[in-house]
């Protein structure tokens, strides 16, 4: 409505309208309290742009345009607390590129509009905010008329469309690595904008996954960053917010900071090596990955050479986690949120070798530190402190003795005989010493071997005790038995795959989350047909095969190939063919037949 009263009055009432939308001085406007009058603002402005035109509003310099998008568009691109207002902010910009005669005007700002887009395009929560984005880019690149390859606009647009920004995750991370790295030379102030952006909105956001995502993103940015720019960043902006108490900074911004030195160590550590990785699944070393024996490789691209952090950056990346525990910041609501945090920067430290590097009473100090995790109940905090052993075992295998590896394994081992330990604690014990069996390369101890076996198959009742039978623990002893069939300990073959054939069939288990034996027979599942691919190509030896062959295997696969989960009927299927397969070149017959069946359906 009142860009059709503006369209019929004189000029100067026009300019009259719009300076009372836009008052001078008005905080209002930048207040999260008034989103929906920042919204209603935005729109009103959009329309006098589109109908009246920058004469009629009196736009004559570049600096006319700068002061309205500083009042009204960047305000409304950082209101997160209503989408519709940020959508708006894309019709204000779409706006000026209609409305805007002047290119020369338009071009003066340019900079600052594909900053706005940049951030609202890759970074915003909501599709149809990124969406409008993308289209408000087009629309502004398409009237100023860039022509040649090397127009920042024409750069943007080229990656930035309606079906790219449409994956959330991949936009934040890849896509916007690609985008700063083609804007950034043109416009030095591109990447403090975006880490200004994350840090101020994202970083602190009450959503978790917002949070996670705005990390990766910093680290998806790091590249791109001068050194003296990244140290300032990291000394006065992460750090202190990471340290700060709960009556400075919430406890959502802490657990956003810890995560965001973490990117940011693990980023500076890949472009130490001269390749930087951007994946879905984070760090190379991450448990889950090897788990899966799935780690997808994410693109890759060669970029300069940075230097190592610089000492005193050094110690007070290595003194965050000592310093938490001390001021007990661990403790209250979100505790466990900063605790896997934590334990992902112990991750990011381990994996740093190379950038980090580490004394010789740092690494006993963080193995104490992981061993209160792993005894924690929150499952996301024993998996993030597995993994920060994992990748010390990786990463620095040097570092490590043998000695302090095999206690910490020991002192597993030796809570998990005691009657009374803590049923969740069990849990993250097992899965240590499934990470450790993993990651190491001598091979497992029999006692170990011997406790994946028992744990495994302790349903419906436990040796120890009936009050520690427990799904979660059975689901981690499947997973340290992979890793003792990966080992290829031939003297232990038949009776690890006796074990994980009882877990694929008979483990029923049911409690008041329903059947959680599930959760048992599809890792055992998805273990035996893996392991059996891996016996038919040659990577195990002949007692492993011999024992994955057997009729025992395969009548197990057969009674999983008519389960009621999907996945898992179909990794038994795959299972029972490359057995059939298998067979037919040993011994024909009636296996020569299933696998000539197997083989035609696979086609």
């Amino acid at each position: 409505a009142l860009g059709r009263v503006s369209n019929v009055l004189p000029s100067a009432a026009a300019v009259d309208v719009l300076a009372a939308l836009t008052p001078d001085g008005d905080d209002g406007l930048r207040s999260l309290g008034c989103a929906h009058r920042l919204h209603g603002t935005s729109l009103a402005v959009a329309e006098m742009l589109r109908r009246l035109g920058s004469t009629a509003l009196a736009f004559d310099s570049p600096e006319s345009l700068e002061s309205l998008l500083d009042k009204v568009a960047r305000p409304a691109f950082e209101c997160q607390g209503l989408a519709a207002t940020r959508d708006a902010a894309c019709f204000v910009l779409w706006a000026v590129a209609r409305g805007v005669c002047d290119q020369e005007i338009v071009s003066g700002n340019l900079d600052m509009i594909l900053r706005l887009l940049v951030c609202s395009s890759l970074l915003d929560p909501n599709i149809v905010v990124r969406r409008a984005a993308s289209a408000a880019a087009q629309e502004v690149v398409g009237r100023l008329g860039c022509t040649t390859a090397d127009d920042a606009g024409f750069l943007f647009v080229n990656l930035v469309d309606y079906w790219t920004v449409a994956n959330r995750s991949y936009a934040a991370t890849t896509l916007l690595g690609d985008v700063t790295g083609k804007l950034c030379v043109g416009d030095p102030h591109l990447v403090p904008f975006v880490l200004d952006h994350l840090c101020r909105l994202h970083l602190r956001s009450p959503d978790k996954k917002t949070r996670e995502l705005a990390a990766r993103s910093i680290g998806a940015v790091v590249p791109f960053v001068d050194e003296g720019r990244l140290s300032e960043y990291i000394s006065h902006t992460l750090l202190p917010a990471s340290l700060e108490e709960a009556a400075s900074h919430p406890t959502t911004f802490r657990h956003g900071a810890l995560l965001a030195v973490s990117e940011v160590v693990v980023a500076c550590e890949n472009l130490s090596e001269n390749i930087k990785y951007y994946s879905d699944e984070g760090p190379p070393g991450m448990f889950l990955n090897h788990f899966q024996g799935m780690a997808r490789p994410g693109a890759q691209r060669w970029i300069a050479q940075r230097e190592d952090f610089g000492c005193p950056y050094c110690t007070l990346i290595r003194n965050v986690v000592p310093k938490l525990e001390k001021a007990r910041l661990y403790r209250g609501r979100g505790g466990e949120m900063i605790r896997a945090a934590a334990c992902s920067l112990v991750q990011a430290v381990f994996y740093a070798r190379s950038c980090i590097p580490l004394k010789p009473n740092t690494i006993p100090r963080y193995i104490q530190s992981i061993n209160s995790s792993i005894r924690h109940f929150t499952a996301a905090v024993q998996i993030a402190a597995a993994e920060a052993l994992m990748a010390l075992v990786v990463c620095r295998p040097g570092e490590a003795t043998d000695d302090e590896i095999t206690k910490a394994e020991a002192d597993y081992v030796k809570k998990l005989e005691v009657t009374d330990e803590n049923v969740a604690a069990r849990r993250g014990y097992l899965l240590a010493l499934a990470v450790l069996t993993r990651a190491r390369e001598a091979p497992p101890q029999p006692e170990v071997v011997s406790l994946f076996i028992r744990e495994a198959t302790a349903w419906p009742e436990h040796p120890i005790s009936k009050d520690v039978v427990d799904a979660e623990t059975r689901r981690w002893a499947v997973v340290g038995l992979l890793a003792v069939a990966e080992k290829g300990g031939s003297e232990v073959a038949a009776k690890v795959v006796r074990a994980l054939v009882r877990c694929m069939v008979i483990d029923y288990a049911t409690d008041t989350r329903g059947d959680v034996g599930r959760w048992i027979r599809q890792d055992a599942a998805r273990g035996v047909s893996a392991l059996v691919a891996l016996a038919l190509a040659g990577g195990l030896s002949s007692a492993w095969r011999e024992a994955l062959l057997a009729d025992e295997t395969l009548a197990g696969l057969i009674a999983a190939s008519v389960s009621r989960l999907d996945h898992v009927r179909v990794v038994a299927l795959r299972g029972i063919e490359d057995i059939a397969m298998g067979r037919r070149r040993q011994e024909g017959g009636a296996f020569a037949l299933v696998g000539a069946v197997g083989s035609a359906f696979s086609l």
